[in-house]
């Protein structure tokens, strides 16, 4: 009798552990579906979120889901908005509506081939990502009725292999502490568990906390959580101004191209080094538009990586200080002029950063300016603030001077308020190199915004990434940027999920709440994708249709790497990095590369020659 409930039991076993193989699940850093690997990769579905009175059931058909597999995409991004499910006068009642879409889009998914990624975009409480959704915080019964929705979305789906991950939270921004993120993603995690211990759950690092976007604790963020099949997600829209360029909403201008060896970035630890604070200051009381003369600053120190241009003010109060048009200038040691570094009338739509010690704001004022109706304004800060523009930046050579003057006016500045155009200045403590927008780049941005995930031996998601669809247009270089972070992800082993499939500043298609237009695709887009899934082995040109045939062998491998090169590419060097951009080694001896010094992992290999950028991944075992 015994043997008979061992034998029982074992099968019983067996049976549970073969169903639970239906569902996508976590093995230490990758995703396992029926005990084979799998990526998840593809698009997301914005479902009209945004439009509390839109049904989501006007954004697609299962004609769309059909589009997304015969791109070679296996995975949507599904957003989700709680008053699908829930109305705020009757909570934790749930609309039979809200089911009946979910299960139909369900069975589109297994019509297709596709895994839909739940995620909660608009929680009780409010839209996160703008800072907005501030009650989600402050009020406890937002998050009661968050959790208790995401359980009856687990109770229902359990059984629901064609689901492959929940993802509790789009870019959360917690008010008081930053333990509130940990606790509300544990809350949510143990209400989905307690019905559902099958499916993969997907979360993501606080965005800002108290509206401050510069927080990051010594997590990066992160909730601290209890649960083992996790996958965490990040989202990539950098650089910022070129991704998000000329959108109204985003308070963007004209962002330049890509890539742009001339366009600047500061390394991941750039830090505030020193400033020019001997500019002059604006004068008290009301005063019309003046020209103040800068004075030169020296640089003297070998830290020093890069210069900003600053709009700085303090105890401006009840008044306020305009800036506009200005020129900086490059001197040699002996005052010579050497070059003009910057000559700007600002315009409306340039991207800025305020720095304030929490009061006071600044303005893009569109009325008022310097020969023209722009300018830049601070009211309100009660000590030191600064307006900066990225865009702005510039190299810096040890023993020159820089010297900047411009445009200011004021109303009613207080006797002691002091405002200045002048520039600040930027070291690395990492000694990082001062870099461009280019591959290099986007290889440093991923592999920072992935070491808290990959440090923690889990897989990286990046739920987000994109480029306004006005960036593929006019050589903008859109469709290189979305091709470059496809093969940076790829030579990785990272899942993705492109933003979006139909909007207006992101999507594939254009349009929101009505059918496809399939005259408004983006055409360049489109190629990229279909270039990708239809990529195959081997090291691919960044950004370009055709693979290249330059091999690495032995991969993996352990003594030396050898590089085969038929074509006989000139190839100038080839760098080696880390998974966290770092490169380790150079070599110029490109036909053999000694790489027995090298630690057990991954690295990312960059073969720089006449094309351009190739790139792959070795394995060293």
């Amino acid at each position: 009798m015994k043997r008979k409930l061992l034998f029982a039991l074992s099968l019983f076993l067996v049976v549970i552990n073969s169903y639970s193989q239906d569902f996508v699940k976590r093995e230490g850093k990758k995703l396992k579906f029926k005990g084979e690997e799998i990526y998840l990769r593809g698009m997301a579905f914005g479902n009209v979120v945004y439009s509390d009175n839109l049904s989501p059931s006007l954004h697609h058909s299962e004609v769309d889901l059909q589009r997304v597999h015969n791109l070679g995409m296996n995975a949507i991004r599904f957003y989700l908005n709680y008053k699908t499910f829930e109305d705020d006068a009757n909570p934790y009642t749930y609309k039979q509506s809200g089911w009946d879409w979910i299960d139909k889009n369900v069975q589109w998914a297994k019509n297709h081939g596709i895994f839909l990624i739940l995620n909660m975009h608009v929680p009780q409480g409010g839209y996160q990502s703008a800072c907005k959704g501030d009650a989600l915080w402050t009020n406890l019964e937002n998050q009661k009725r968050l959790s208790a929705l995401w359980k009856a979305i687990a109770d229902r789906y359990k059984d629901e292999p064609q689901i492959g991950a929940y993802d509790i939270l789009n870019e959360p921004t917690p008010s008081g502490s930053i333990q509130n993120w940990s606790n509300l993603a544990q809350q949510i995690i143990d209400s989905i568990r307690s019905v559902d211990v099958n499916h993969l759950i997907v979360t993501e690092r606080a965005l800002a906390l108290n509206c401050d976007y510069s927080y990051s604790d010594a997590n990066n963020n992160y909730p601290q959580i209890t649960e083992e099949n996790l996958m965490y997600t990040v989202h990539l829209y950098d650089p910022y101004e070129f991704t998000h360029q000329n959108l109204d909403w985003a308070n963007t201008g004209d962002g330049g191209k890509y890539p742009d060896e001339d366009n600047i970035t500061a390394p991941s630890d750039a830090t505030y080094f020193t400033g020019n604070y001997t500019n002059p200051s604006i004068s008290s009381g009301t005063s019309g538009w003046k020209y103040y003369t800068g004075k030169p600053f020296t640089v003297t120190s070998d830290e020093i990586l890069m210069g900003r241009v600053v709009f700085v003010s303090n105890k401006i109060g009840a008044g306020k200080v305009y800036f506009d048009d200005f020129v900086l200038k490059e001197l040699d040691e002996n005052g010579n002029e050497i070059r003009t570094v910057f000559s700007v009338n600002p315009t409306s739509g340039t991207y800025w950063w305020y720095s304030a010690d929490g009061s006071g704001a600044y303005s893009e004022e569109k009325s008022i300016g310097h020969n023209d109706n722009y300018s830049v304004a601070i009211s309100g800060n009660k000590a030191a603030a600064s307006v900066i523009c990225p865009n702005f930046g510039f190299r810096v050579t040890k023993g020159h001077k820089y010297v900047i003057s411009g445009w200011m006016k004021g109303d009613n500045i207080p006797a002691g308020a002091t405002a200045s155009i002048t520039t600040e200045f930027y070291n690395s403590p990492s000694n990082a190199p001062l870099g461009a927008r280019n591959y290099q780049y986007l290889v440093e941005k991923i592999t920072a915004y992935s070491k808290y995930i990959e440090d923690k031996g889990y897989p990286v998601y990046f739920g987000e990434f994109g480029a306004a669809r006005n960036t593929f247009n006019n050589d903008k270089g859109g469709d290189r940027w979305a091709a470059d972070a496809l093969h940076i992800f790829d030579s990785l082993g990272y899942h993705f999920t492109y933003h979006s499939y139909k909007e207006s500043s992101f999507g594939l298609y254009d349009g929101w709440d009505r059918p496809v237009d399939t005259t408004t695709i983006n055409t360049a887009l489109e190629r990229v994708f279909r270039e990708f899934f239809g990529t195959t082995t081997g090291l691919f040109l960044p950004g370009k249709a055709d693979k290249s045939s330059l091999l690495l062998y032995p991969n993996p491998g352990s003594e030396y790497l050898n590089i085969h090169n038929p074509e006989n590419m000139n190839i100038n060097r080839i760098d080696i990095c880390d998974m966290l951009g770092n490169v380790v080694i150079t070599s110029r001896a490109w036909t053999q590369v000694d790489i027995h010094m090298l630690p057990k992992g991954s690295y990312i290999i960059l073969m720089h020659h006449s094309s351009g950028i190739s790139h792959g991944k070795l394995v060293k075992q």
